[in-house]
């Protein structure tokens, strides 16, 4: 496990699953969004989700090809519940800078395929 130290912060406390990961990026959003429109929340949330990977766990130590290697058998189901929701699936890499790509579309969808268990708390 690496320790996705950032400026003296873990932003990644457990990577043991995909779902573990996921979890700990939506954890890491600040809430403090001032709406009432669920819509706008999920936008800002998703939103957020990118910033999150691109920006922060970017330059942490992640090493991109070993979690795409350990998640490898969660991707069936991901790719089946997208492919349910009509979303596109990404292009799949395990090497280089397409790993990163990769692994931040699997990510982002992730959350945004079981985004309600998360808002509702069920995915802690």
């Amino acid at each position: 496990m690496n320790t996705y130290m950032l400026y003296g912060t873990k932003m990644i406390e457990n990577d043991a699953t995909l779902k573990k990961f996921a979890s700990c990026i939506y954890n890491n959003i600040p809430m403090e969004i001032e709406t009432d429109d669920p819509e706008e929340r999920r936008d800002y949330i998703l939103e957020m989700v990118e910033e999150i990977l691109e920006d922060d766990i970017s330059r942490t130590d992640i090493d991109y090809e070993g979690l795409l290697y350990k998640y490898r058998e969660e991707l069936g189901d991901l790719f089946y519940r997208m492919w349910d929701r009509d979303y596109t699936i990404p292009t799949v890499e395990f090497l280089g800078d397409g790993a990163k790509r990769f692994f931040n579309d699997i990510v982002y969808y992730y959350i945004v395929v079981h985004y309600e268990e998360f808002a509702e708390g069920k995915i802690p």
